[in-house]
């Protein structure tokens, strides 16, 4: 009696660690998607920043193209409006550029927080599957005589006492 309970207890607590294993390993990982999901906050306001930066220069580049023209007698017509107006176009389109850049980086790193956040799941259900092969493998250990074994000895009892299993139902 002593040693199936021994086994038991064996067999709880190695149940227990290794659901605490998943748990862990999933707290771990929702800690570190968690850090991930906190940068997007700050790349999405450095990238603002950039942009607002790089805004605010093409603005003085267009201002000081302007003045320039203007100081040498050039009319903002014909081909300096032209160059003004490429001034603008590009640096609209740089700063297009500098938001799908910031639009992937924040989806790349919201996509590794999901692959870890799984990793973690896996971790879990990890550690439950192995809970249940420890529980399995030692009831089918310790489990008592199978159907045949127990329909044996009944048959026996019924033999031997006279005692008829169809009368008792």
């Amino acid at each position: 009696m002593g040693s199936r309970m021994s086994a038991n207890l064996l067999m709880g607590t190695t149940m227990g660690l290794n659901v605490m294993e998943g748990i862990f390993g999933m707290t771990a990982a929702d800690a570190q998607a968690g850090a991930l999901k906190s940068q997007l906050g700050l790349m999405r306001a450095e990238s603002e920043a950039d942009i607002a930066r790089y805004a605010e220069s093409a603005q003085a580049l267009k201002a000081e193209q302007s003045v320039r023209f203007l100081k040498s007698g050039v009319t903002l017509e014909g081909s300096p409006l032209e160059i003004l107006d490429e001034t603008v176009r590009v640096s609209g389109e740089n700063i297009s550029a500098m938001r799908a850049k910031t639009t992937a980086d924040i989806m790349g790193v919201k996509s590794k927080a999901s692959a870890i956040r799984g990793q973690g799941r896996a971790a879990l259900v990890d550690g439950i599957s192995k809970a249940a092969t420890t529980y399995a493998l030692q009831t089918r250990k310790t489990a008592g005589p199978s159907s045949k074994e127990l329909r044996k000895e009944l048959d026996n009892f019924s033999t031997n006492t006279g005692f008829d299993e169809g009368s008792y139902k």
